[in-house]
């Protein structure tokens, strides 16, 4: 079997949109460049939230292993990880949750679980 360009999976990092209307969240993934925007991903890498500008869950470490393998990143998710990279000092850095993600989904509610379990 012969291996054409057609076969070859050149892999992206970037941006899909979620959320609603006029409250966007958008996905870190990693996805086949030929893919459109919200095709299906190959992996989920992080969650980003315009309207607070902070990354609501970021795995840098499998981002690394993306690029590692050929990845391209987006000019959108090099800036992201510029700023992660500045957020904090290496040492103190925890891949996956940064924040609650019901208070991203859902910005002008209470974000306090704890009020909302009497409820």
């Amino acid at each position: 079997m012969f291996v054409t360009d057609k076969d070859t999976l050149m892999v992206k990092i970037r941006l899909t949109r979620m959320g609603r209307t006029h409250a966007p969240v958008y996905r870190i993934i990693a996805i086949d460049s030929r893919k459109k925007r919200d095709g299906e991903a190959l992996e989920i890498l992080g969650t980003y939230n315009p309207f607070t500008k902070e990354l609501v869950q970021f795995h840098e470490e499998r981002i690394n292993a993306w690029i590692a393998k050929g990845a391209v990143v987006s000019d959108a998710v090099e800036k992201l990880r510029r700023k992660y990279k500045k957020s904090a000092p290496a040492g103190s850095r925890k891949p996956g949750l940064l924040h609650d993600p019901f208070c991203i989904t859902y910005p002008r509610r209470n974000c306090h679980r704890s009020s909302r379990a009497n409820v």
